[in-house]
């Protein structure tokens, strides 16, 4: 019995390190609160955002730079012309508006911009691989 044990074990773990590189892709490191966010995946695509002033949702990193033509420092005011003060309505208005672009707005040195984000992109960051 013992035997039978160990042998289904071993082939449980050949089975998951064989495994591993398909889900290399899909790997994404996911931390989200009220006011932040912390996107990181396996491409080195990196996302950080932080809200606690409640002026808006400021891109406090983006990598590679200029990811969905945001910017470090940009702050998002309103997604598909409804406000965001905070993390976690951005997230509701990016789920609010699946399956299409969104336009947001953000203010940038001083000024006001919109840009547009594809569905593929935020889904990305709304629906996280597990």
């Amino acid at each position: 019995m013992r035997r039978l044990n160990l042998i289904l074990c071993g082939t449980l773990l050949a089975a998951a390190f064989t495994a591993m590189p398909v889900y290399a892709g899909w790997y994404t490191s996911f931390h989200n609160t009220h006011d932040s966010l912390v996107w990181h995946n396996s491409d080195g695509r990196t996302l950080e955002l932080h809200s606690d002033n409640g002026a808006g949702v400021e891109v406090t990193k983006v990598s590679p730079a200029n990811l969905w033509g945001l910017q470090k420092g940009d702050v998002l005011l309103s997604v598909d012309d409804h406000a965001v003060k905070h993390v976690d309505e951005l997230f509701k208005q990016l789920q609010a508006s699946k399956p299409a672009d969104v336009k947001i707005q953000l203010r940038r040195s001083g000024s006001e911009q919109m840009v547009t984000i594809p569905d593929s992109d935020y889904t990305n960051i709304t629906n996280p691989h597990p």
